[in-house]
């Protein structure tokens, strides 16, 4: 019964893009995946299932079921950010509004927050990334929301070694670090 409501959901708020084609069959046999993945415990899989079907067919209903999964993964940043984005996306008087924004709310203060700046010591040139995605010197030092867990800090500059630094955040904790590269590399 509850998987049949969450499909008839996901049918009747599903409000596809002029501007960009859609595949809706496609969307719900992925949404569908992502419900049978979910109930068998498949948390990894019915997340991934379910960000496709948003993927393919943008709809409100899978946005939710995206975020009730990574919440139940313990991803609670990607879950704030798809709660808030549905927030602003839901129509005015959707029954579903004041439950996304409670959660918004409450996932708020379980936000784990990780700030990054170079040192003062670190040379010129120095880029910063955070898991793989570059830090824009107007993000230095702004703790920002991440997942809980581990996250990898890598500092680089042209003619040092590139230097990688490892922080683990727990759910409600901030943490600022401060890096820079490695050594100068000797010249040849």
């Amino acid at each position: 019964l509850l998987r049949l409501l969450m499909t008839l959901t996901v049918l009747a708020t599903s409000h596809p893009s002029s501007a960009q084609r859609h595949d809706g069959p496609a969307a719900e046999a992925l949404f569908a995946k992502g419900l049978d993945a979910m109930q068998s415990g498949n948390l990894d899989g019915a997340c991934l299932y379910f960000a496709e079907s948003f993927r393919v067919e943008p709809a409100p209903g899978t946005l939710l079921n995206l975020a009730v999964c990574e919440e139940k993964r313990g991803h609670v940043a990607d879950a704030w950010q798809h709660y808030r984005r549905l927030a602003q996306t839901l129509a005015v008087g959707d029954d579903r509004m004041a439950r996304v924004k409670k959660q918004v709310d409450a996932l708020a203060s379980r936000l784990p927050r990780l700030g990054v700046r170079p040192r003062a010591s670190a040379p010129a040139g120095t880029t910063i990334t955070r898991d793989g995605v570059e830090v824009g010197t107007t993000s230095y030092g702004e703790a920002l929301p991440v997942n809980p867990g581990v996250h990898n800090v890598v500092a680089s500059a042209p003619g040092f070694q590139t230097r990688t630094e490892t922080v683990s955040l727990a759910e409600g904790e901030a943490k600022n670090v401060e890096v820079e590269p490695g050594p100068a590399v000797e010249a040849v």
